[in-house]
């Protein structure tokens, strides 16, 4: 995700950290920078899944539709 400043888009300033709680709940994506949670799904009664970034600053248009493609698949189970 963009954390420059640009143009085209705005800047992530300051991504969150999430916390998966509960049972059903996990970590799917970890920030390179310091191995903290990025994003966190749910699976029980129904499934989600849940970013701490701006889906839309994500640069790489590749990257992007593939995220996309795999949480799409992710909760039509």
């Amino acid at each position: 995700f963009n954390t420059a400043l640009r143009e085209d888009i705005y800047c992530v300033e300051s991504p969150e950290v999430l916390r998966p709680a509960g049972k059903g709940a996990a970590t799917v994506m970890r920030y390179a920078s310091n191995n903290q949670t990025a994003a966190a799904a749910y699976s029980g009664d129904y499934r989600c899944v849940v970013l701490g970034f701006p889906f839309e600053t994500i640069l790489s248009t590749e990257e992007r539709d593939e995220l996309m493609s795999v949480m799409l698949k992710y909760v039509d189970k």
